[in-house]
């Protein structure tokens, strides 16, 4: 253990280093300055002030939100550091929601599509996501509201437009949500500054076959399926 007062150490003292917490019994003795290295913090048993030296690192996650991206008229930011955190970041309609320890940034491009390509059916709403580097989220949630006659988003990989996903449009809140993780579209290795739209598109989802169903028969001796039955005749 590095000690670094020429001072006696108080019985039961508790050392805290780097961030752990070492407890020990009955420490005698002294330690020139010179030997030893690093950070910490040493406190008696009632909670008294032993001694420090060094500068701990800050437990934070350390990570600066992003600049705004070029082109961009609002932006807003926000961090978490803990695992257990969330790093909210709210502009005008638009909600974006960082799960875990991380920074990210939001911005409106108030002026219009911000790339070289046109994106079809577009509403003229553009939004940037970018999550900084480092960031540890499990997932981002997007809430984006009172898009008019949007129904859906798309976003621009560098090449073209993509349908972003998942997502849904619930028309009692006029709202567009979705959940983005390592598997959606974009990922989350893909919030580098990634530009999205908002489009008139309605989004619409294939129903899942049911495994049930029942059979009836005619008059004429034909059977008729229902559901996922057979049909006999």
């Amino acid at each position: 253990m590095k000690i670094s007062a020429s001072k006696i150490l108080p019985a039961a003292l508790v050392l805290l280093v780097g961030g752990g917490i070492v407890t020990s019994g009955l420490l005698t003795g002294t330690a020139p300055v010179s030997a030893y290295s690093g950070c910490g913090y040493g406190y008696d048993n009632s909670g008294t002030y032993g001694f420090g030296y060094g500068t701990c690192p800050s437990s934070s996650s350390g990570l600066t939100p992003p600049a705004a991206p070029a082109g961009s008229t609002a932006s807003q930011s926000a961090s978490s550091s803990s695992a257990s955190g969330t790093a909210v970041a709210t502009l005008n309609s638009l909600t974006v929601e960082g799960i875990g320890a991380g920074a990210l940034t939001i911005a409106d491009y108030g002026n219009g599509n911000p790339t070289s390509q046109a994106l079809s059916a577009a509403t003229g709403q553009y939004i940037d996501i970018q999550l900084a580097s480092g960031s540890t989220f499990t997932s981002v949630d997007v809430t984006l509201c009172n898009v008019g006659t949007g129904r859906s988003l798309s976003w621009y990989n560098g090449t073209t437009w993509v349908t972003l996903s998942p997502e849904s449009y619930n028309p009692s809140t006029g709202c567009i949500t979705s959940t983005l993780s390592s598997t959606s579209s974009p990922s989350l290795s893909q919030l580098g500054g990634t530009v999205i739209g908002v489009t008139t598109q309605t989004i619409t989802t294939t129903p899942t076959s049911s495994s049930q169903g029942y059979w009836e028969v005619a008059s004429d001796g034909g059977i008729f399926s229902f559901g996922s039955s057979t049909f006999y005749g």
